[in-house]
């Protein structure tokens, strides 16, 4: 008589689950830091790939100049780490692969929209198009649209036309006139948690610890949001303090400097600096918003 073979028990079947979710919940918090860690260093790679163009960049200028970060135009004038002359956008992305019929010398406004528009697509195609976009900013989609007096989005790459402007995945801090900016205007002078009177690089002679490049750990103007790139989980919207204190604020930002060092920091450890300025029409504040901060 063959003897039938015993399965499993509700309860044993229940014990062997409860095992699985203990190590899951063991393992998971390790997995996530080890996916944001290598979040953190392919962030370290693009960065450093920008401060290559533009370092290449400036040792091919006669001057050494750095590219300008901020929009430079008649009809606007700013210093603004997320955005850059379209003119000094294509100077950097031909530091950074091959690109096929971008203008050199010529500027952008003698170029008809439709070339423009052709020459960004080629960009957001290319290598270029990925290095200017931290890896934490690729989760929202980002689609083209028209080019005439409508924005054309690239990624996360802006283009405003007729400004001829784009919106970068990265604050890049080159070329500002931080000399002239109202710093006894900024309303957070006097508070601890504020950095004053930094310096912007503008040529390869400026001191070689001056901030080049960051993620876009940024607050939101006039409230107190802020984006946090490099959380304990990734992309985080945290609220500050009425202080603007960081102390409380867990996770990391990207900093690149002019000398080629890139180093993670903890935002706890950091105080916030303005990085936005309108010349012509409203120093750090602008419409009612601002001013706009960043640790690094």
């Amino acid at each position: 008589m063959q003897k039938q073979k015993k399965g499993f028990t509700l309860i044993e079947l229940l014990v062997v689950i409860a095992i699985i979710a203990l190590l899951l919940s063991i393992l998971m918090p390790a997995l996530q830091k080890v996916k944001s860690q290598a979040r953190r260093i392919i962030c370290s790679t693009r960065i450093k790939s920008i401060h290559m163009a533009a370092t290449l960049y400036a040792a091919d200028d006669a001057k050494g100049t750095l590219p300008q970060g901020g929009g430079h135009r008649p009809m606007m004038d700013q210093d603004d780490a997320i955005g850059i002359d379209i003119d000094e956008f294509f100077k950097m992305a031909q530091y950074i692969t091959d690109i096929p019929g971008l203008p050199a010398d010529e500027s952008v406004l003698s170029i008809s929209p439709s070339d423009i528009a052709e020459w960004a697509r080629r960009c957001a195609n290319s290598k270029a198009g990925v290095v200017f976009v931290c890896p934490e900013m690729e989760k929202s989609p980002y689609e083209y649209m028209d080019f005439a007096f409508r924005e054309m989005r690239t990624f996360k790459t802006v283009i405003y036309s007729p400004l001829t402007y784009v919106r970068l995945g990265y604050n890049y801090l080159a070329g500002f006139e931080t000399e002239k900016w109202d710093w006894d205007s900024l309303s957070g002078r006097g508070n601890e948690n504020i950095n004053i009177r930094w310096h912007s690089p503008s040529t390869m002679s400026d001191s070689g610890n001056s901030v080049l490049v960051t993620d876009r750990a940024n607050t939101h103007g006039v409230g107190l949001g802020m984006d946090v790139m490099h959380g304990r989980s990734g992309y985080e919207k945290i609220t500050l303090d009425a202080d603007y204190s960081l102390a409380g604020v867990s996770g990391f930002t990207v900093v690149g400097t002019l000398d080629g060092a890139i180093e993670s920091k903890r935002i706890s450890s950091l105080k916030l600096n303005p990085w936005y300025y309108w010349t012509d029409q409203g120093g750090f504040v602008v419409n009612g918003n601002g001013p706009y901060y960043s640790p690094f």
